[in-house]
């Protein structure tokens, strides 16, 4: 962003028309000078700006990111550089560059319209840091879920003496291995949820955590032995719907939706009770967003959503019609009031990892010179390899 800026090499049009805290971001990337951005990054200045050329003067441009921003300290941060790049370069809802589809995708549709389905009282007993420490967390603003530090703590009686504490009896796990996945720490959680009352995992494989703590395993079914749709991985900008049909057969599985489906018919009839079988389910939710059912989906294997490019200039962006986008300002914003509201800076900084050559002392740098990161937490690193747990002897898988 610097090099955009001070080159000159930004959409002045988009920016001016379409863009909020413009000169606020200006400012804070100023002292961010590619020697600087070398200090810390250990990239040669050179190629930091000879990539910023090549991305602003070569439109339209498009990128993509995974877990290389989102799993670090700094991600939100790292995400708010990254498209104030494209944002500032024009490349936001224009062939060739950021797709914005349907606000409100199938699958998120979904999640948010079951969380306000919460009895009265279930929502108070959303798990919260009572630190303040990941405020967007605590008020299920980010995800609706729980912070994976916070609920470590919470397994380990940390925060017994908070007023809204209650001990946790059991966990679900599906699709997850935190012995494995939360690879910094595995002592912790197996120590957290070995002494739970009941502990059911669905997955496809035998995971270390299964074998080390689970009693239950419900074994799922692969993607060619279940029906399912195809999305793509950005849940957010849902361009294309898929149909995966069954290629295999195996009684002795079932999809995670089969189960999630038939619990809740059990547990809340009143919500999933007109669902008897997976096509009603699919059915029901692509008519509801897309107009079309299970079956047109199958026949065509793919449907590709009908685009319209800047739909921000026509007001089919935002709920109220007006031109602009779904944001406070209407603009992209490249100053953040979301952040601002949770007492975060609205505009990107930069904090040195936890675990570096700079933020650790120099007889640790000295000992340990190689840098790895996992993406994990800031707890005191570990390996996996130090887990000891017995050899599980309570663990019943089930046929269906």
């Amino acid at each position: 962003m610097n090099v955009i800026i001070s080159e000159d090499l930004y959409d002045h049009d988009f920016v001016e028309k379409w863009c909020y805290g413009f000169e606020e971001l200006s400012e804070a990337v100023k002292p961010w000078a590619p020697e600087k951005v070398q200090e810390v990054s250990w990239v040669d200045p050179e190629q930091l700006v000879g990539a910023a050329r090549a991305f602003a003067t070569n439109a339209p441009s498009t990128a993509t990111w995974g877990v290389a921003l989102d799993q670090s300290k700094q991600s939100t941060q790292a995400a708010q550089c990254f498209m104030a790049i494209c944002a500032i370069c024009g490349y936001i809802d224009v062939p060739g560059g950021i797709t914005i589809t349907k606000p409100t995708s199938f699958i998120g549709q979904w999640r948010y319209d079951m969380s306000d389905t919460l009895t009265e009282g279930m929502a108070e007993k959303h798990i919260v840091d009572p630190t303040g420490k990941y405020r967007m967390f605590n008020t299920g603003a980010a995800m609706g879920g729980v912070q994976g530090d916070t609920l470590l703590n919470w397994l380990e009686g940390m925060y017994k003496d908070y007023p809204e504490y209650y001990p946790l009896r059991m966990c679900w796990l599906i699709g997850s291995n935190p012995l494995a996945c939360m690879a910094d720490q595995p002592q912790r959680w197996y120590a957290a949820m070995k002494d739970l009352d009941f502990i059911v995992a669905q997955d496809i494989f035998m995971t270390p955590t299964i074998m080390g703590l689970c009693d239950l395993v419900l074994p799922l079914s692969t993607f060619a032995e279940h029906d399912g749709l195809v999305t793509p991985n950005y849940g957010r900008n849902q361009h294309f719907v898929g149909a995966m049909n069954t290629a295999v057969e195996n009684p002795n599985t079932k999809s995670d939706l089969e189960i999630l489906v038939d619990m809740g018919k059990r547990m809340r009839p009143e919500i999933w009770g007109d669902f008897t079988t997976i096509d009603d389910f699919f059915d029901t939710k692509l008519k509801e967003n897309y107009g079309y059912g299970i079956e047109e989906l199958r026949e065509k294997s793919v449907i590709q959503a009908d685009y319209k490019y800047r739909k921000y200039e026509t007001g089919d962006l935002r709920d109220d019609g007006q031109p602009g986008f779904q944001t406070v300002t209407g603009r992209v914003e490249l100053y953040s009031y979301v952040l601002e509201a949770y007492d975060e800076k609205p505009v990107p900084y930069f904090e040195e990892p936890d675990y570096s050559p700079v933020s650790q002392p120099p007889e640790v740098v000295e000992k340990y010179p190689l840098v790895y990161t996992t993406g994990a937490a800031t707890s005191a690193l570990s390996t996996l390899s130090t887990v000891r747990f017995p050899r599980c002897v309570r663990c019943i898988p089930i046929r269906w």
